[in-house]
């Protein structure tokens, strides 16, 4: 089956790029600079749950990018130890590597306005993440022998991860309330007169 989706990738992508594009820069490598500022936006979604953590070294006085390598860098660090502590790294490498392989063409060709705007970007990727922090979950709380404080563990890692992104997609929600207030007075008004 990989070796059929590769197929049909590669055939899609020949078909993409014989199509007529409103910008044509034609295909190729972005410079240093677009690559290295996409790799990083890219460890940023792949160690998520710890990247609060950056703001501390940010308040510190540290750039973001460097704040994000930092905390990208210790948690994939602390991740390999757990996984090769509990006899499964071959987990972890294939969590990452998921992720690497799905994003490495398009961290390479997109310009950087491009790859942090289309989320749909990263989608496929987005499963080799939760591929590494599932297990990361299931291998912590595993060390644990009460099963009672293992469940509390867990929920209490789950919780950690899933919070951030509640938050995040709740403030979104409440913006998009809010920009949609002025149209939804005009449709009543219309509705009201029409």
């Amino acid at each position: 089956w990989v070796a059929v989706f590769a197929v049909m990738a590669a055939l899609y992508f020949v078909w993409y790029q014989s199509r007529p594009h409103e910008t044509s820069n034609g295909f190729g490598l972005r410079s240093v600079e677009t690559i290295t500022q996409n790799a990083i936006y890219a460890l940023q979604g792949l160690t998520f749950p710890l990247q609060p953590l950056g703001r501390v070294l940010m308040v510190a006085g540290l750039s973001d990018q460097l704040a994000v390598l930092i905390i990208a860098v210790l948690s994939l660090l602390v991740l390999a130890i757990l996984f090769a502590l509990t006899k499964r790294f071959k987990q972890f490498v294939f969590g990452v590597g998921w992720f690497v392989v799905c994003l490495t063409p398009p961290v390479l060709i997109l310009s950087h306005d491009y790859f942090i705007n289309a989320p749909r970007v990263r989608y496929l990727a987005a499963s080799g993440a939760a591929w590494l922090w599932a297990l990361a979950i299931e291998r912590a709380a595993g060390v644990i022998k009460p099963i009672g404080l293992r469940r509390v563990l867990s929920v209490a890692l789950v919780s950690s991860i899933l919070l951030p992104s509640f938050i995040f997609i709740r403030q979104r929600m409440d913006l998009h309330n809010l920009n949609a207030a002025p149209l939804n007075a005009a449709l009543d008004v219309a509705a009201q007169s029409p």
